[in-house]
């Protein structure tokens, strides 16, 4: 009996040790305020993370205005109207580098206001003169054999001669495209014959301008 009163005794005094033990560990937990972890941004600039934008100056070049030349003219045979019965007189050849086409004029002194009958057409060669045939050398790689009739040089009642040309060979100007020769090789019975040497077979036209003129224009 009395040793069972003892393990009582030990039993209440080991339970009243627990406790204390209990309230001394939750005395002890601790009541200091926790630090925020958020960070006040109220008072540290923001960086701008986008890039500035530059705008490069740039000079817009003045528009260019070629004008083209219209495509004009064929490479088939012409002649014009008939219209004169007596000589025309030639008075002058010209060659002109224009700048969509070169042009070769024969000027003539009307018979009564009309020019004669010319015919403008390719030919191959080789040509010759006329009358005595003896060969014409004509520089190019095409030519235009040019034909007027009743036309000549020479006025038969007069005697004057109204054009000479230089050593049966006109002088090329600088600046043409096409033309490299023009070579006379004919002045015989009312019929005077022109050959344009060109440096390929191009378009043409031709007319008969005012005045008795023949105009041949290689665009």
């Amino acid at each position: 009996m009395r040793r069972h009163a003892g393990w009582v005794l030990f039993a209440v005094l080991l339970f009243a040790a627990c406790g204390s033990d209990g309230s001394s560990k939750a005395s002890t937990t601790s009541t200091e305020p926790v630090p925020s972890t958020v960070a006040s941004t109220s008072a540290v600039p923001v960086a701008s993370t986008v890039p500035l934008t530059t705008v490069a100056s740039t000079t817009v070049p003045a528009p260019t205005t070629t004008q083209g030349c219209p495509a004009s003219g064929s490479t088939a045979p012409f002649a014009t109207p008939p219209a004169s019965t007596s000589a025309n007189l030639l008075t002058a050849v010209r060659i002109a580098g224009r700048r969509c086409a070169d042009a070769v004029t024969f000027a003539f002194r009307p018979d009564k206001g009309a020019p004669p009958l010319c015919t403008v057409a390719y030919q191959s060669g080789p040509f010759t003169t006329a009358g005595s045939g003896a060969p014409v050398t004509v520089a190019g790689t095409a030519f235009l054999f040019v034909r007027c009739e009743p036309a000549r040089t020479i006025d038969l009642v007069t005697n004057e001669t109204t054009y000479t040309p230089p050593a049966n060979r006109h002088t090329v100007p600088v600046g043409t495209k096409h033309v490299v020769d023009l070579v006379e090789t004919g002045d015989f019975e009312g019929v005077i014959t022109w050959v344009i040497g060109l440096d390929a077979q191009q378009p043409f036209l031709a007319n008969a301008g005012a005045g008795g003129a023949l105009v041949v224009s290689v665009a």
